[in-house]
This record gives structure tokens, C-alpha cells and sequence, in this order.
């Protein structure tokens, strides 16, 4: 299998006919990766309530007669986004809180799917920003962002899977995985873009430290966006 910044090279250099396109190649991964985390996702919850119902039977007869609360407002939040989230409270509020909670949480995990996906551009714009006197297009830096995430989703996913099903050891493996993660973008900086290794070792970590640090910070302010975007 050739590694991410071949694959952009190749491409790159007009070597087209062996392998998938960027666009191809980013639509399979990302809705393969959507069907098979959703399903993951659904099927965790729904064993968790049932390991629940089977080892704590009072514990869950009491949580499935816990009565809803009532709706309150975020004043953080603009009048519109919270009318918003007031429809998607009073569309659940007739549920039992287990089946509440598993749709929260189902919704939560489709939440972080839609915003890993905009890693992608992301990652092309720091490419673009911190390989600004190569002069390439932003279309050049997405195409090597394009085959690095069509690699490194999968395992992006996999993070996120285990932080929202609560998979034990998740914090090894999350470590793990986003060392994984760090090694593939050197790697395809010094493949694509060469010049000395300890610097573009530097910029790979800056990539890293947004990813991994900024966006989740940027997200929590976009979040309610999905809200609105679902009704």
C-alpha cells in the first residue's frame, strides 16, 4: 500500500491511472467510515443500557421512571439557537430518560463525525499557511490533505468512537492513535513538501496541537449549528 504522500505525489505529477482519485477516494472513506460508525456507535449504546437493565435492575427501573425536567435556556447562546434546541427538547421530552439518553448520545456522536470531517480543509489551510513560500495552490495542499485523511480518518473515527461509547482504555489507545496520526504527517511533509526534517518536524506538530487541541475548542462554539441543521 503506498503511503499518503506518494499517493500525492503521484498525483500531483500527472501519475494518475493506478489508484483512486482525491474526490473518489474521500466520498467512499467518509461515508464507508459513517455506515460502519453509526452502527458501531448505536450498537455500544444500546448494549450499555441493556448490561445496565440486566446487572442494576433497581438502579434502572428508577432511571426509567425518572421524570424529564424542564427546558432551560443557555444565555450564552443566541434567542434562535436556543428556540432551536427548545424544539429538539420538547420533540424527546415524551421519552423515557434511557431512550433519551441514548439519543442524546447517539446525536452527540453524529455531532463529532460531521465536525472530524472538517479536518480535512483544515488541515489543507495549515499546509497552505505554514508552506506559504513553496507556492503551491490550495487545491495542491488539498490533494495532499486529501489522501493524509483518507488514511488517518479511520483512525480519527476510532478515537471518537471510544470517547463516546466509553471503551476501556481509551486513553491509551487515543494516545496511541494520534501518535500513529503524527508519524503519517511527517512523513508525507517530508515526502511532498522535503526541506529539513526537523523543521517540518515542528510543523507537523503544529498541525497536530490544532487538531488535536484548537478545534475541539472551536467546535463546542460551532456546535449548535448541528442543532439547527437537524431541527
Amino acid at each position: 500500500m503506498r503511503r499518503p504522500g506518494e499517493m500525492a505525489n503521484a498525483y500531483l505529477a500527472g501519475k494518475r491511472g493506478g489508484f483512486s482519485k482525491p474526490l473518489g477516494l474521500f466520498l467512499f472513506v467518509a461515508l464507508a467510515s459513517l455506515l460502519l460508525f453509526d452502527v458501531g456507535v448505536k450498537y455500544r449504546l444500546e448494549k450499555r443500557i441493556a448490561e445496565m437493565q440486566a446487572d442494576y435492575p433497581v438502579a434502572y427501573q428508577k432511571w426509567l421512571n425518572t421524570p424529564r425536567g424542564t427546558f432551560q435556556a443557555n444565555q450564552d447562546l443566541p434567542a434562535f439557537v436556543n428556540d432551536q434546541a427548545k424544539k429538539y427538547w420538547d420533540r424527546t421530552v415524551a421519552l423515557t430518560a434511557p431512550q433519551a439518553w441514548l439519543d442524546g448520545a447517539y446525536t452527540r456522536s453524529r455531532l463529532g463525525y460531521f465536525f472530524t470531517l472538517l479536518n480535512l480543509p483544515i488541515i489543507a489551510v495549515l499546509l497552505k499557511i505554514i508552506f506559504w513560500r513553496r507556492k503551491k495552490y490550495i487545491g495542491e495542499h488539498l490533494v495532499v490533505a486529501t489522501y493524509f485523511y483518507c488514511v488517518t480518518f479511520p483512525l480519527m473515527l476510532g478515537i471518537l468512537f471510544m470517547s463516546m461509547t466509553q471503551v476501556i482504555g481509551t486513553a491509551y489507545l487515543a494516545w496511541s492513535i494520534m501518535g500513529m496520526y503524527s508519524l503519517l504527517l511527517l512523513d508525507t511533509i517530508n515526502t511532498v513538501y522535503g526541506g529539513r526534517p526537523w523543521v517540518n518536524f515542528v510543523r507537523a506538530l503544529m498541525v497536530v496541537v490544532m487538531i488535536t487541541y484548537v478545534l475541539p475548542w472551536i467546535t463546542q462554539w460551532l456546535a449548535p449549528a448541528y442543532i439547527l441543521l437537524r431541527g
